[in-house]
């Protein structure tokens, strides 16, 4: 007891040495800032400032900071009103008319990579001037550095090309020469181009032809922008590369809003930080953590360019949060596959109770040992780029193992064709790609897909079972490239609708392995129009393309003996509703009609349906009322 009242007193002074330190906008850096009538008023005045990690420093609600903060200690606020703002944005102060609607702004302070991924004109987010304005010219034909298309009466050069090199691809490269319709850049891209595919050209002063389209010439550091009239509204752009630094272990950001980063809005550089309560937006990436035991909670992250959240490090988690709008201006991405909404490299991350909407390429981009994505709502995904999915897990990282599971996915976006030669929009709701193995996904709901539900590419050891799939071309998909096994497929259903399919296999090896593919049992494969020819098997190397019902597939194959199909009391021409719900609870309302489900129970007009937290599940309306079930919410 002695020993430990010691131990205790020892602690006392520590705990008790914990400041706050306050920030105010109408403070003085000449105060000592322990007080909120004495706050200090800068962030370079912080950033002179040693502290203890237990320290806070709280920034007033309804202020604005600019700067680049470097946080070795906690970040707060204090006081009423709005989230106090740290914000990497500089206003363009004055105008000079170039002739031609163009008008060039003075010299601007910029950050340290010499470039602006960030313009705001009156508050909203304004593309840089490209051309064409909203298609893509198509490659005629590509030869090294070079490609051809069909410019007329333009000249490019310094200006950026981009280029679809495939359809999980934009490249950017700067055009250093053009002559005619053929443009040269300064090095190779990591895919060749291909005849068919197309590119735009953007960031050029001849691309600046309607109302806010603007350039950034780097030589001169202005912004050219293109107006009918003289300037007045309030153009503000991405001056610092990043507002938030968390420098030190240990530490929290939490009640704040970080806005204007350059390269990234909050950069994590030490290990067990947190971000609670925080809104990240306009910026190149909002959240970026390189270090382990980093927890996001509750936050939003909206309006960015290339990736929502980045994580390369373990031990992350990404909680409650919402990731939104993410890379939804073409080209505004980094280089190569980017517009994520998450992006996880690393062991043991969670990504738990989260909501994504609205991303250029995948919702979630996952791999490494150990992760756990569930209880997710993901919609809206692959605007830009193809190839993907709502939740992507990558196998090429050796050792990828995980849980997807308890959440939906919805309505894959069928933009992301633009650009591209593919016969077929290739977007899936959960997409385990290049050999991923010891994964399981598990009541998840997979609505709406121009492609796949659940697309499973070269996979092995996987365990998919209590999902449900509705409208998709292909409800389950499996592509071998090489021979995938241990696949268990069971309690699933699937909704095909008129012209689709519910499950199909394409191989390269030979077809007949789909008798070894694992074990296939008690699914449901339901085409309510017609459950003939349901199911797919094509073999690549022959070109031999077959296609069986449910009961000759399970001859042909020894697989789902205990499955079935639509059921027998379905009552032809009823039609097919989804329920579900992305709301954080469990959604009720009473049957506005009667229905039944996959399984033939029916639900009786004034039934309660339930539509559980991020899930759903497929029912039939029975006769002719014009009312419908609960859809969304």
């Amino acid at each position: 007891m002695k020993r430990l009242l010691i131990y205790t007193l020892v602690l006392l002074p520590f705990w008790a040495s914990a400041t706050k330190y306050y920030v105010s906008s109408a403070g003085s850096d000449s105060n000592n800032g322990t007080s909120a009538s004495t706050p200090w008023q800068s962030i370079s005045k912080v950033n002179a400032g040693s502290f203890a990690a237990t320290d806070s420093v709280l920034f007033k609600r309804g202020n604005v900071f600019s700067g680049s903060l470097v946080a070795t200690c906690n970040i707060g606020s204090y006081g009423t009103g709005a989230l106090p703002v740290i914000s990497g944005f500089n206003t363009v102060s004055s105008w000079t008319a170039l002739g031609g609607n163009l008008y060039q702004s003075g010299p601007l302070k910029v950050g340290a990579s010499n470039t602006i991924n960030m313009v705001l004109i009156n508050g909203v987010q304004q593309a840089v001037g490209r051309y064409p304005k909203t298609s893509y010219d198509a490659i005629l034909s590509a030869n090294g550095n070079s490609i051809t298309g069909s410019l007329v009466g333009k000249k490019f050069t310094g200006g950026t090309v981009v280029i679809k090199t495939d359809n999980y691809m934009l490249e950017k490269r700067i055009i250093t020469a053009q002559n005619g319709s053929t443009i040269t850049y300064n090095e190779a891209t990591s895919v060749s181009p291909k005849k068919g595919y197309g590119y735009f050209i953007q960031n050029a002063v001849a691309a600046c032809t309607q109302q806010g389209d603007w350039y950034y010439d780097a030589r001169t550091q202005r912004i050219v922008i293109y107006s009918t009239k003289s300037p007045t509204f309030t153009a503000q752009y991405s001056a610092v590369e990043t507002p938030v630094t968390l420098k030190a272990a240990n530490i929290k950001i939490s009640g704040v809003r970080v806005t204007g980063g350059n390269s990234q809005n909050i950069d994590v550089q030490a290990p067990n930080c947190s971000a609670v309560n925080v809104l990240s937006d306009y910026a190149h990436v909002g959240i970026r953590s390189a270090s382990a035991g980093f927890n996001c909670i509750n936050c939003t992250v909206n309006n960015v360019n290339s990736t929502g959240i980045m994580i390369n490090a373990n031990n992350n988690v990404i909680k409650s949060s919402l990731i939104t709008n993410v890379n939804m201006i073409p080209g505004t991405a980094a280089t190569g596959a980017n517009g994520n909404g998450v992006l996880m490299r690393g062991n043991n991350n969670q990504f738990v109770g989260d909501t994504i909407r609205n991303t250029g390429y995948n919702g979630i981009y996952a791999a490494n040992a150990n992760i756990i994505i569930k209880d997710f709502a993901i919609s809206n995904f692959c605007n830009v780029l193809t190839d993907g999915g709502g939740v992507y897990v990558d196998g090429a990282v050796k050792g990828t193992s995980g849980y997807v599971g308890d959440g939906i996915c919805l309505d894959g976006s069928k933009n992301g064709i633009a650009g591209s030669a593919a016969a077929k929009i290739e977007v899936s709701g959960v997409y385990l790609d290049n050999n991923a193995s010891d994964i399981e996904i598990a009541n998840v709901s997979v609505f709406n897909m121009p492609l796949n539900g659940i697309y499973l590419h070269d996979g092995h050891s996987l365990k998919i079972h209590h999902n449900t799939i509705y409208n998709c071309a292909v409800g389950f998909a499996l592509q071998e490239d090489n021979y995938s096994n241990t696949i268990d497929f069971y309690n699933n259903s699937i909704t095909a609708l008129k012209g689709q399919r519910a499950m199909a296999f394409v191989y390269f090896t030979d077809a007949v392995h789909t008798r070894t593919i694992g074990r296939f049992n008690n699914n449901i494969y339901s085409r309510p129009s017609d459950d003939n020819n349901t199911i797919q098997v094509y073999h690549f190397g022959s070109n031999k393309n077959t296609f069986y019902n449910l009961t000759t597939f399970k001859t042909a194959f020894a697989l789902d003996s205990n499955s079935s199909t639509t059921p027998p009391n379905y009552v032809p021409g009823s039609t097919v509703y989804p329920v579900y719900s992305t709301a954080k609870k469990t959604v009720t309302q009473a049957a506005a009609a009667t229905y039944q489900t996959l399984t033939g129970n029916r639900v009786s007009k004034g039934a309660v349906v339930k539509a559980p937290m991020n899930s759903g599940m497929v029912i039939y309306k029975v006769g002719t009322s014009a009312s419908k079930p609960i859809v969304n919410n």
